[in-house]
């Protein structure tokens, strides 16, 4: 029976027991052109094998529906793509399989595009079903060539184009790959060591199939071809067509010919109207004697390589042999590289992102390391520039997002609180990959939460294609990612970029810090002005690479929030970071907050004989500008300082009708301030007055206030802050305390998250040698607990009752208890509970406590 005459018949003896063989088994083992498989029930596939040099793929897929639309779309003859859809279409194609006639089988014949833009017959089958030897929920498929087989069944002469050595493409009119081989090595022999070698591609060729189609893709590759079959017949030698945008040339040619003809295969770009992006690549072997042609053009691809990293000269380089041997060295690392990642010598090492303020941790970045079995370490500047050149990043970065994503699930299922961890995605990434959907199924698989995740992107990926980039980072919002712009300024980007970001988060580089550059004034500038426009729309900033306590400062002068770099934390292993952070008192959860404009320019105050905006916000301290339209009071501005004296986590909620936050018998005396300072303009006004916070709790400031002038309907207002809760504390505090003459007196206050929800303040304690504890200690044990375990066991359930009968009801009371001493004495102590009601303090009750 012929290889490839498959038929219903034939399969169906498969289920008649009238073979030796199951059909999975005759599928696997007889000669096919492809084999696939894919997941049905998540639309995950694979490619397991495939005849290279033969069929038209994609350069990637991410899921078995994109893989159908690209074979219908780009590779089904156009009368043929009913038959395929009704074989493939992804939604229905298990229920197809299921109640096929052949349980679990189904097979179609139709024509397939060849890589020389020829079709030919495939017969296509699909199995699936454990019976068949396919594992649940999975199929496989199988490619068959019946090109042959169709010929002679309609009776027609066949011609097998792919394989003739004769055979020139019908698109091109070039010779095919052999032919090319077979003709080049004959007219090299009457030229001697004459002859040239060129390897010619189109620039972004996929790209521009992309945007203009295939069918003006084909068209431009039919022009190509008529100019080297012209230039073929008018100083000779042999032009062929590789596949793709794939052109060799072969032939004695002068210098200044193949810059002609370079100029020729131009003129067929720009003259149709197509974008000079996609200019021709001409590399350029000279055939030593007694070099192969395949090795010759091998290194005429090599020069055509180099050629493309000039992006502004003519595209045309010569082979040279140093290049070839970097080539080399390059390849060896690439191939080490690949197999460390296989052997898992690549990992990832930690570096925290900080407040800048505390130095508590925000964040973490993952950085790429690869140690040797040795201990070795290689530089990522060695082995990452090289992943990039040659596009096997994307598996390098795939790896470590799925590393870092196992790591933070241990971390929770551990028991322990999780920090956010950013992953860097590589500008191939982006165009390469389906970024949001391969995250949304890394979070599936393992089920967990994307707002861990950040997501870096560098800014040179966003300048590349700023619609495309912005488009991926909107799925990902929907996603619940954060994403981050990663290098901004560093040579790519505008201040107008800014206004078109959809990015959560900028970062920037201390190298706008060399205070020891001589221009170092002038960065200093533009990274003022980076911080201001960022301020100005509502964007947090990280600066990375800080290194020094005057970095620091004069970053933490400037406003900025975040930083990450030596001074703080070096890159660590994971096991090193999980210690740091073990006890969670080194993490600030409250993630990246926003201060949009908090910053006064220096031009609007002082002359240019200032040394900076920060030194400005230095001397002016905590400041902000209020506008008053008739009873409401808002905040339009304000300043670092102003933040920082502030200190509150609704603080952008509150920046609207302040006077909300105000008691009430408060306002008419802040109202009265705004007013007296419009009518004093030169003296201004001053007001003390308290502001509630969003935990509850009151802050009381000092305002000093200044009219500047009317805009949008309303009078503008300029304040300084000072924060005199402290004091009003202390004072309230000494004024409670001067009310009693007990031994011990101990403030109270309801603290949502607390040991019963109460929060105690030993104000005095004169009962340390009676109790044996000291002041300190007797404040531990009332805050955790322990106190409780001191007393009688009878009293301790009396205490226990009655103070929270009492506090539920808001009320005094008054009890003895009594408690064993350290010394191992009992001692009787009496003690009295009353309701205070403070929003100075916060306070809601004092208790006495006494010797009996």
């Amino acid at each position: 029976m012929d290889t490839y005459q498959l038929s219903d018949i034939f399969y169906k003896s498969f289920f008649k027991g009238k073979l030796d063989t199951t059909l999975f088994e005759y599928l696997e083992n007889f000669t096919s052109d492809a084999i696939g498989e894919v997941d049905l029930t998540t639309g995950e596939c694979k490619e397991i094998f495939q005849v290279g040099g033969k069929y038209i793929s994609p350069s990637s897929v991410a899921s078995f529906p994109e893989l159908y639309v690209f074979v219908r779309d780009n590779l089904i003859h156009p009368e043929d793509k009913e038959i395929y859809a009704a074989l493939m279409e992804p939604t229905t194609l298990g229920q197809r399989l299921v109640s096929s006639d052949t349980p679990n089988f189904i097979f179609a014949q139709f024509r397939v595009r060849t890589l020389d833009g020829s079709y030919r017959y495939i017969e296509h089958c699909v199995l699936a079903g454990e019976e068949n030897g396919i594992a649940p929920g999975k199929a496989r498929y199988y490619t068959f060539d019946i090109h042959n087989m169709k010929g002679k069944e309609t009776g027609v002469h066949v011609t097998d184009t792919q394989f003739s050595d004769w055979q020139r493409s019908q698109m091109t009119g070039l010779w095919s790959e052999r032919a090319f081989y077979k003709h080049a090595e004959e007219y090299v022999k009457k030229h001697e060591d004459r002859c040239k070698m060129i390897a010619i591609d189109i620039d972004h060729f996929k790209l521009f199939d992309d945007w203009y189609g295939r069918e003006k893709g084909d068209a431009l590759l039919a022009k190509i071809g008529a100019v080297l079959l012209e230039e073929e017949k008018k100083c000779g030698g042999v032009a062929g067509y590789l596949g793709q945008d794939d052109f060799c040339f072969v032939a004695d040619i002068s210098d200044r010919n193949i810059r002609q003809l370079y100029a020729k295969i131009k003129e067929c770009i720009v003259d149709s109207g197509y974008s000079i992006g996609f200019l021709p690549t001409f590399g350029i072997n000279c055939l030593p004697k007694g070099q192969s042609l395949g090795e010759s053009y091998d290194h005429a691809s090599v020069a055509g390589f180099k050629a493309k990293e000039n992006a502004k000269g003519n595209h045309i380089s010569y082979y040279d042999p140093a290049v070839h041997e970097q080539g080399e060295e390059e390849y060896k690392l690439l191939t080490e590289c690949m197999a460390a990642l296989e052997r898992g010598e690549i990992s990832f090492y930690l570096q925290p992102q900080c407040r800048i303020s505390t130095g508590h941790v925000v964040g973490v970045e993952s950085l790429c390391r690869w140690q040797k079995p040795d201990g070795e370490f290689v530089s990522p500047a060695k082995f990452i520039p090289v992943l990039e050149k040659y596009g096997f990043v994307t598996d390098l970065d795939k790896y470590i997002w799925e590393k870092v994503v196992i790591s933070l699930k241990n971390w929770i299922a551990a028991g322990k609180k999780a920090v956010p961890v950013s992953v860097n995605i590589s500008q191939i990434d982006l165009f390469s990959l389906d970024i949001p959907s391969h995250f949304e199924k890394l979070i599936k698989k393992y089920k967990f939460p994307a707002e861990l995740l950040k997501l870096e992107i560098t800014e040179s990926a966003y300048a590349e294609n700023p619609d495309y980039v912005n488009a991926i980072v909107e799925q990902l919002h929907k996603l619940g990612f954060i994403v981050m712009m990663d290098d901004f300024g560093s040579g790519y980007s505008s201040l107008n970029m800014l206004s078109s970001l959809n990015f959560d988060v900028i970062k920037l580089d201390a190298l706008f810090l060399n205070f020891k550059n001589e221009n170092y004034k002038k960065s200093i500038r533009i990274l003022e002005s980076i911080v201001n426009m960022t301020k100005m729309l509502a964007l947090p900033v990280i600066v990375e690479g800080v290194e020094t306590e005057e970095q620091t400062k004069f970053l933490e002068g400037l406003g900025i929030r975040y930083v990450q770099g030596y001074h703080f934390y070096r890159p660590m292993p994971p096991e090193e970071f999980e210690k740091l952070i073990g006890d969670g008192e080194l993490i600030d959860d409250r993630g990246f907050i926003v201060k949009a404009n908090e910053q006064f320019r220096t031009r609007e105050f002082l002359d240019e004989t200032i040394y900076s905006d920060s030194m400005l916000n230095n001397i002016l301290g905590p400041v902000a500008i209020y506008l008053m339209k008739g009873n409401h009071v808002d905040i339009i501005r304000f300043n670092q300082q102003f933040y920082q004296t502030v200190d509150d986590v609704d603080f952008h909620g509150r920046l609207t009708e302040i006077e909300r936050f105000v008691p009430q018998a408060n306002r008419p005396e802040l109202f009265n301030a705004f007013r007296e300072a419009y009518n004093n303009k030169l003296q201004g006004s001053t007001v003390v007055t308290p502001f509630a916070k969003a935990d509850g709790t009151w802050t009381t400031y000092f305002l000093r206030l200044y009219y500047l002038g009317e805009q949008e309907g309303g009078k503008r207002f300029y304040g300084s802050a000072t924060n005199m809760s402290e004091f009003f504390k202390l004072q309230n505090e000494m004024n409670l305390i001067a009310k009693y003459s007990s031994d011990s007196i101990v403030f109270l206050k309801f603290v949502k998250g607390a040991y019963l929800n109460m929060a105690f303040t030993v104000a005095c304690h004169g009962l340390d040698k009676q109790m044996g504890l000291s002041k300190s200690e007797f404040e531990q044990e009332l805050n955790n607990g322990r106190f409780y375990t001191r007393l009688e066991a009878n009293d301790e359930c009396d205490v226990d009752y009655l103070m929270n009968e009492a506090m539920k009801n808001k009320q005094g009371y008054s009890f003895e208890f009594t408690m064993i001493c350290l010394d191992g004495e009992k001692r009787t102590f009496i003690i009295k509970g009353d309701p205070v009601v403070d929003p100075l303090t916060g306070w809601s009750y004092i208790i006495n406590f006494r010797a009996k």
